[in-house]
């Protein structure tokens, strides 16, 4: 029960170490790189943007404000005040407030909100916001991270795409496999009857006539989807279902470079996709760990992405 009691203690400072570096809530210059300023709710980056306050105008006219004491002549004989410089030892340099590392206090000066204060992003680059278990928002250099459901879209359409292309490409297999799926859904109406049809024929679906064209049509698909994400990937960053998802792929930390991804990066990312989807016709469920990575994931990376060194991210329109 002793030893339980510091370990806890431990934990509780240490907790509260990290939120005393992170700076206060308040409206922020935007990490996204846009014009407006962005919500800190004091823990992590909102979506509530605002249009930057102007600066309060100066006074040109030549009198002096009615506060501004006038300023006082010396005599020639005064001696000037020499400034006192106070000496702290160590022991008291530890007891006195001190800024915090890399803190800047003329950097995001702003007018509009008073004293200066420190932009939330700094905490984030120096690691005090990013906890155990706490997933990135942003890019290093400030974009935001592509959502989970928005990956999701954006695949959806490439799938789309490919197998529409595959079906006019390969029509023959296409037919024999809808035939053979036809007929199959005809004889067992229900997946009951399906299943308990499995255990008695276990190649049900090859005697069908199902196995093949299928496994075709798939390998297919999946070559040229690897060759499909190459050639979007070098020509603009994104495939087509990403494009009209708003989402690009760039490098690691250089999300405002997102104009194109050099080629040997696009060409790991997409073999490394290729490769996840053949081992996964005959091992299962790996492309579906690949796909729920992002949601676990500190970087928010798939296997392709991990693989080629690059991230998701979804730009802000500006």
């Amino acid at each position: 029960m002793s030893s339980e009691q510091p370990d806890r203690e431990e934990t509780r400072q240490m907790v509260e170490g990290q939120a005393r570096q992170l700076p206060p809530m308040g409206w922020y210059p935007d990490p996204a790189g846009s014009r407006k300023e962005r919500y800190w709710d004091g823990n992590r980056w909102t979506r509530n943007l605002r249009s930057a306050p102007e600066a309060p105008r100066r006074s040109h006219s030549g009198a002096l404000p009615e506060s501004l004491e006038p300023i006082r002549r010396r005599h020639p004989d005064e001696q000037p005040r020499r400034r006192v410089v106070q000496r702290r030892s160590a022991g008291d340099s530890q007891s006195s407030p001190q800024s915090p590392s890399g803190y800047d206090p003329d950097e995001y000066h702003s007018a509009s909100r008073g004293p200066a204060q420190r932009n939330p992003y700094d905490a984030y680059r120096s690691g005090a916001a990013s906890g155990p278990g706490r997933l990135d928002s942003t890019t290093s250099d400030g974009v935001p991270l592509a959502g989970w459901w928005w990956r999701v879209l954006a695949s959806l359409i490439d799938q789309a795409v490919i197998w529409t292309i595959v079906s006019i490409l390969l029509r023959d297999q296409w037919q024999a496999y809808m035939t053979a799926l036809v007929k199959v859904t005809a004889e067992y109406t229900t997946p009951a009857q399906l299943l308990s049809a499995l255990q008695k024929d276990p190649n049900l679906m090859v005697t069908a006539g199902l196995t093949g064209p299928l496994y075709t049509l798939m390998i297919y698909a999946i070559f040229g989807q690897a060759i499909y994400q190459f050639v979007m990937l070098v020509a603009c960053s994104a495939s087509l279902g990403q494009l009209i998802a708003g989402l690009r792929v760039v490098e690691v930390g250089k999300g405002r470079e997102h104009s194109r991804l050099i080629w040997w990066r696009a060409a790991v990312r997409a073999l490394t996709w290729g490769i996840v989807e053949v081992v996964n016709i005959y091992l299962g469920m790996l492309t579906v760990l690949s796909y729920l990575m992002p949601l676990f994931q500190r970087r928010r990376q798939t296997l392709h992405d991990l693989a080629g060194g690059t991230q998701v991210i979804r730009p802000v329109r500006r």
